[in-house]
């Protein structure tokens, strides 16, 4: 006899949140959110067994993401005067769960303002608190004393819609008492009308060890010391294995050559005999601090004195003796995922730079302590296999040169016992997001590159203007004359200057504009050498910017159950230091974007009948701390009918000293759907003869372009007989009221399915 047991369905998670309908309306609110169940589920036993409930009973509407995940979205609740509590109920029968599930919520009146949940965020090394309130934050509100902590500690106080974070010097593993104070204002006027206090408690952090940083060159101003981070540990186990030289080839073969701080992903063992051994055991005392991250290092200098120069293999280990405080979850899976990090190292003064272009690859080798070019050494291209193709010297410029377009995986350059190893695959660099152009080749193959230090000046601005040129074989005489002329909108000399003074091709020209110069495009011509360069240069009466502003999106893309934006900010001087401490304000522009797939150029992934209208949100406004960061996040609200997709548009301005706003901005894409649905005009102008057979090829996709197969997909055919150009203001018009129009009426429905992602209706 035996038996076993079948795991039934769970409800994993319920997420929901309050949003306002139309963002500038407070009385009217949406419930909307996600589940998400732990076994297959169909939207039709979900429909049977879910309701929303208050004063009276309020429509859901339900819709699928896939198999485990579900959105929902309620009718609108009108705000009263009063607390008005609404219950969601989620009947076990048609999901065949364990038990009921009720999740309950309080609509507050507009002119009540509520602190609602307190939470600690412990992602990261600062650990922080969120209030989560009723209603979006009054912007403009200071809140010293209207929130304490205790013990007491500085706070730094940041406005994100209706949340409000604390930051502090907080600690893992302690306890506080929070106090939000009556008085707090939402945007719409209303105050909290009591003092409310919770008690929270930060988590012990769980015992890890990281490298200090994600790179793999170890240069000798480092004293041949590595850094590393620990937090809730005893000690750390070093292992130390060296790569014989002459094996270097088939370690690249098959091992991971790039590395983050946090790799723990381990070497192949095979390398103990065949490419390298143990050199270095050593366990590493840490101290008796807790619940702290500990900058700690090693010395390697008898090692690498001993075994020469070249790549060394480096484990951090630590057991469950070695910690703190204790694992929280299984010891054994939390070992093997935190319990070791590898990273492999060069001990090396080679910085090494590898442009592939055209039938040429250009290797430079620069000195990392100095900054210079390195001449003399030897760059070899090697194979998958780690098998030598070719080699080359570097020449007086630091630059090894390979005309063959014969693919290579690994590049190895070396001098003397210092060796540097790039992969090909691993480490090369995204150019999809910058201009890879830029520079001016004459017919000579003189190249040359202008550039100046802003973009834009003003009357009286003095102006510097850099000029790089090198001749085909990469060099250029010094001191060669080279003669700038500058003209103004008019086309007027406003300067004329000769150079003989220059240094590799490296020219700089400056000049002092009149505080009465008239605005607009100046035209730039620099001449040497038989070559002519030109630039153009804007003087409008502006104020140029004083700050280098950057904004990092945590995510390019949002999928369609994402709907937290996560941003950072940077401020810089433009000479380089960064802007602490000044005000930010960020804002999020909301735009509709119609998707387009490569494969499918010819199909539409829109609905014409929806219309979406452009909104703009104030999101953050806050001051940066000491280096000129700012971390920032926004939960998107309802958006509504989407015809498509949506931008995202983040728009950060950094006031400089003198209050004058310095901007940047970035820009996500916001999924609404998990898959498209394309239709393509097959006759490709909109037009059928009467009495011919109309066929729709369509096409289902997932958010990546791929082809759904196996789905079914629902289509209805109207009609109107309406002229749009007489009866509608225009085409786009007579889409839009398309479907309500009294003249329109349903032809046909039916149900296909996709094969491969495409069908035909």
């Amino acid at each position: 006899m035996f038996r076993f047991d079948v795991l039934g369905r769970d409800l994993t998670a319920l997420k929901g949140n309050l949003e306002l309908k139309d963002r500038d309306d407070p009385k009217i609110l949406q419930y909307s959110g996600t589940l998400t169940f732990s076994e297959k589920t169909t939207l039709e036993a979900l429909q049977k067994a879910v309701n929303l409930k208050g004063d009276k009973k309020v429509s859901l509407t339900l819709s699928q993401v896939d198999d485990w995940n579900f959105r929902f979205t309620s009718s609108d609740i009108v705000r009263t005067e009063k607390d008005k509590t609404f219950t969601l109920h989620i009947d076990k029968k048609p999901l065949e769960l364990e038990n009921d599930i009720t999740e309950a919520f309080v609509v507050t009146p507009v002119t009540k303002m509520v602190a609602g949940t307190f939470s600690t965020d412990e992602a990261g090394r600062k650990p922080r608190i969120r209030i989560d309130f009723s209603d979006e934050l009054d912007m403009e509100q200071h809140l010293d004393g209207l929130i304490t902590v205790s013990p007491n500690l500085a706070l730094e106080i940041k406005k994100l819609g209706k949340t409000i974070i604390l930051d502090g010097s907080f600690k893992f593993g302690s306890h506080y008492q929070v106090t939000v104070h009556k008085g707090i204002r939402s945007r719409w006027g209303g105050k909290t009308e009591n003092d409310v206090t919770q008690k929270l408690n930060f988590k012990n952090i769980q015992p890890q060890v990281e490298f200090a940083t994600d790179g793999i060159i170890l240069p000798t101003s480092n004293k041949k010391r590595l850094q590393f981070y620990t937090t809730n540990l005893k000690r750390v186990h070093l292992q130390v294995k060296k790569v014989f030289p002459g094996k270097l080839g088939p370690f690249l073969q098959t091992e991971q050559l790039s590395s983050s701080r946090t790799r723990n992903k381990p070497f192949s063992e095979n390398y103990e005999s065949n490419v390298g051994v143990i050199v270095k055991n050593q366990t590493i005392e840490l101290g008796a601090k807790t619940n702290e991250w500990l900058l700690n290092e090693f010395d390697l200098s008898g090692l690498f004195s001993k075994y020469n120069d070249g790549l060394f293999l480096v484990r951090l280990t630590f057991t469950p003796e070695d910690v703190h405080t204790p694992i929280e979850s299984d010891v054994l899976e939390y070992l093997a995922e935190k319990g070791h990090v590898y990273k492999p190292v060069f001990l090396s003064d080679l910085g090494m730079t590898v442009k592939d272009a055209h039938n040429t690859t250009y290797v430079f080798v620069t000195d990392i302590l100095t900054g210079q070019p390195k001449s003399g050494v030897k760059v070899t291209l090697l194979d998958y296999e780690g098998t030598a193709l070719t080699t080359n010297e570097t020449n007086g410029q630091g630059v090894a040169t390979f005309g063959s377009r014969r693919y290579f995986s690994y590049v190895l350059a070396q001098q003397g016992l210092q060796i540097t190893a790039l992969s090909r695959d691993e480490m090369q660099w995204s150019h999809s997001g910058f201009d890879v152009g830029g520079v001016s080749e004459n017919f000579n193959k003189t190249k040359g590159f202008v550039y100046t230090e802003r973009g834009v000046y003003r009357p009286g601005d003095s102006i510097h203007v850099g000029f790089i040129v090198k001749n085909a074989d990469q060099r250029f005489p010094a001191n060669h004359p080279a003669t700038i002329q500058v003209h103004d909108p008019e086309y007027n000399t406003v300067y004329k200057h000769t150079s003989v003074k220059a240094k590799d091709g490296f020219y700089v020209f400056a000049f002092k504009t009149d505080e009465t110069a008239p605005t607009g495009t100046y035209s730039l011509t620099i001449n040497t050498g038989g070559s002519w360069f030109y630039h153009n240069l804007k003087i409008e009466t502006v104020v140029a910017d004083q700050l280098k502003v950057a904004v990092k999106p945590g995510k390019k893309q949002l999928q369609a159950t994402e709907n937290e934006l996560t941003f950072g900010v940077n401020a810089a001087y433009l000479f380089g230091a960064p802007a602490g401490n000044l005000k930010a304000d960020v804002t999020v522009e909301v735009h509709p974007f119609e998707m387009t797939f490569p494969k499918y150029t010819n199909y539409t992934f829109t609905r014409a009948d929806l219309d979406f209208k452009p909104s703009t949100q104030n999101v953050l406004k806050q001051t940066l701390d000491a280096e000129g960061n700012l971390k920032g996040s926004w939960r998107l609200p309802p958006m509504g009918n989407v015809p498509s997709a949506l931008k995202l548009k983040i728009i950060a301005n950094v006031f400089d000293k003198g209050g004058q706003p310095n901007g940047s901005w970035n820009v996500v894409t916001k999924h609404v759907y998990p898959y498209y649905v394309g239709l393509r005009d097959a006759t490709g102008y909109g037009y059928y003869k009467t009495g011919d057979i109309a066929r729709f090829p369509l096409v289902l996709l997932d958010n990546s372009g791929k082809p759904v197969a196996g789905r079914q997909l629902t289509y209805r055919i109207y009609r109107n007989d309406k002229q749009w150009w007489y009866q509608f203001e225009s085409r786009q018009h007579y889409r839009l009221k398309y479907k309500e129009d009294n003249q329109t009426y349903l032809v046909t429905q039916g149900v296909v399915q996709t094969t491969n992602g495409i069908n035909y209706a």
